[in-house]
């Protein structure tokens, strides 16, 4: 118990889910507050993670957040990114 949680109706209908490849070009895509992107890098060699990396990055909004699942890391791969600790979750904030 308290390992699922569910976003208010009210939120939900404010955000925008969707699924992308990320081996694709990101241009075009918008500019967003979050992204999820988890346990998806730790399959990824470290030039594919840094090119991943630097278009989430570019597609974040200032102030916006990256959360990655808890076995990836961006040592080595991005250093742009304000890496923040809240609630025993860890955060990268764009700037």
């Amino acid at each position: 118990m308290g390992m699922e949680w569910q976003i208010k109706e009210q939120v939900r209908r404010l955000a925008q889910f969707e699924t992308f490849d990320l081996r694709k070009n990101f241009r075009g895509r918008g500019q967003y507050d979050v992204i999820f992107c988890r346990n998806v890098l730790i399959y990824s060699n470290l030039d594919t993670k840094r090119r991943i990396l630097s278009e989430l990055r570019g597609a974040l909004n200032p102030g916006g957040y990256l959360l990655l699942g808890a076995a990836e890391t961006m040592v080595n791969a991005d250093d742009k990114l304000r890496r923040l600790e809240i609630g025993g979750a860890t955060f990268y904030e764009a700037s």
